[in-house]
């Protein structure tokens, strides 16, 4: 084994800004790295393995300036599935080799099993293939709720193969890659009462210091001491949110169960999807018929329609919350860290201003 320590950098914002303190020798990255937000102090190898019509695509002006980058000459590699004249700094990702040492023990009934389900993956396949000293990683996160999610087991078995091969691989503190709480010792693979009760008690916690502050800021927009309403839409929001969150929590620990099983929080979890989507459609209609009155200024209409357009908003904020609530056993059934807070996930900014 060399002394050799790689970087591999992905386009996550959560990990990649540690990157910059990195004193790695080589940073190796993926795809159109060039052209997206981020910190890349340099490219020592770029990986591009999509089939060539993949990034050849036309629709994105990204895609176009991709285009172009790849058809320069760069002072670095870039890996690609074979070697193209049009792009004069592409070499041949040297796939059956990788395969070999890889995977050469990995089999299906007496064929070998392959298993790549990112560029991350062959990437790391390729740094432990070159049988580096160590591996750091940044910007690859691979989360849940995300299209990277279905790639996160593929990438964190390519980091037991690195282990099992004496690789040293750094990850950083706020990565969720092989981030769970332990089998037994924490935790058994559902989601108990305990829990359900901590999030209940937080959630009602939560809900009555936002429903304070909405008080607090209506009474200020409505004197006009405030003529910005966002301060108060926000607290709303998270009033409703926190409100239902603890309402659903509430309501499964109702029963007699100890453990809520993972289908059961599935059909819960469906049912409030399809009502946050029911109240978010039925929010911008009444927001659109609120503008439309208030442009109009048509006698008494304008304050109906404001009001009913708040109340469809509580509610589909509620609802939003409730979903995110039960997510949450969801994951504690799957043995995840789950973080306690709930989050803002309809943001629509026109929202926040009322018409003139």
């Amino acid at each position: 084994m060399n002394n050799r320590t790689i970087a591999i950098a992905g386009f996550s914002s959560t990990t990649l800004g540690a990157l910059k303190d990195s004193r790695a020798g080589e940073i190796w990255t993926l795809n159109h790295a060039f052209v997206v937000e981020g910190s890349f102090p340099r490219f020592d190898r770029v990986f591009e393995l999509h089939k060539y019509g993949w990034f050849l695509r036309n629709g994105q002006y990204r895609l176009t300036r991709y285009r172009n980058w790849l058809r320069q000459k760069h002072p670095f590699p870039v890996y690609m599935q074979k070697e193209y004249k049009s792009f004069p700094s592409s070499v041949r990702y040297p796939v059956e080799e990788v395969n070999q040492y890889i995977f050469g023990k990995l089999l299906r009934g007496e064929e070998r099993n392959l298993y790549y389900t990112s560029t991350i993956s062959y990437m790391l396949a390729l740094a432990i293939y070159e049988q580096v000293q160590r591996i750091e990683l940044y910007g690859v996160d691979m989360t849940n709720d995300t299209e990277y999610y279905y790639q996160k087991p593929g990438g964190e078995l390519m980091i037991g193969v690195a282990l099992g091969h004496g690789i040293e691989v750094a990850l950083q503190p706020n990565s969720e890659l092989c981030k769970a709480q332990l089998y037994a010792y924490d935790r058994v693979p559902a989601a108990d009462r305990k829990r359900a009760e901590e999030l209940a008690v937080l959630y009602e916690r939560e809900h009555a210091h936002y429903k304070a502050e909405t008080i607090t800021m209506s009474e200020l927009f409505n004197k006009r001491i405030n003529k910005d309403p966002t301060a108060y839409m926000l607290a709303a929001a998270n009033s409703a949110m926190y409100s239902g969150g603890a309402q659903i929590l509430r309501s499964l620990l109702s029963g007699d169960s100890y453990f809520f099983g993972r289908q059961h929080l599935e059909d819960e979890r469906h049912k409030y999807r399809k009502q946050e989507e029911h109240w978010l459609a039925l929010t911008n209609e009444k927001h659109a018929i609120y503008k439309t009155y208030s442009i109009l200024d048509t006698d008494g209409q304008t304050g109906l329609t404001w009001k009913e357009y708040l109340n469809t908003r509580w509610s589909m904020y509620a609802n939003s919350g409730a979903r995110q609530a039960i997510q949450k056993l969801i994951d504690e059934c799957d043995m995840r860290v789950v973080p306690n807070e709930l989050r803002m996930e309809i943001v629509n900014e026109q929202d926040l201003v009322p018409a003139a």
